[in-house]
């Protein structure tokens, strides 16, 4: 009788698992589901992170671990960054809807290719 008992624990702790597994799956894959489409930033939040770690050590050492002279640096630099790239992308987007504009009204003509072309 004992022998049967036994098995019959066995079986329960093996369903409890493999329950315990199947759920944990499925939130691993729900998580997954709901941070792709942050993928992309996350990584390059990861590449640029790695890539000022050695930067932000040396001005820990500098600075003498002030805080927040550090943060106002990067602060600076980040706005300094992201500025100039704003503007550009504003003109950028202006000159394409331009562009889109006097390709639709038929001001610029294209020209079909010519016979040299073809050869």
């Amino acid at each position: 009788m004992p022998n049967r008992l036994e098995k019959h624990e066995k079986v329960d702790i093996a369903i409890e698992i493999a329950v315990k597994l199947g759920l944990l799956f499925l939130v691993i894959y729900i998580s997954y589901l709901i941070t792709k489409p942050f993928l992309p930033i996350i990584i390059w939040a990861i590449i640029i992170a790695v890539a000022f770690h050695p930067v932000i050590t040396m001005l820990e050492k500098r600075f003498g671990n002030r805080k927040k002279i550090i943060v106002g640096l990067t602060a600076a630099v980040v706005t300094a960054l992201a500025v100039p790239t704003y503007m550009l992308s504003d003109t950028v987007i202006e000159t394409g809807h331009h562009l889109a504009t006097v390709l639709q009204d038929g001001a610029i003509q294209i020209p079909l290719p010519t016979e040299k072309v073809k050869e």
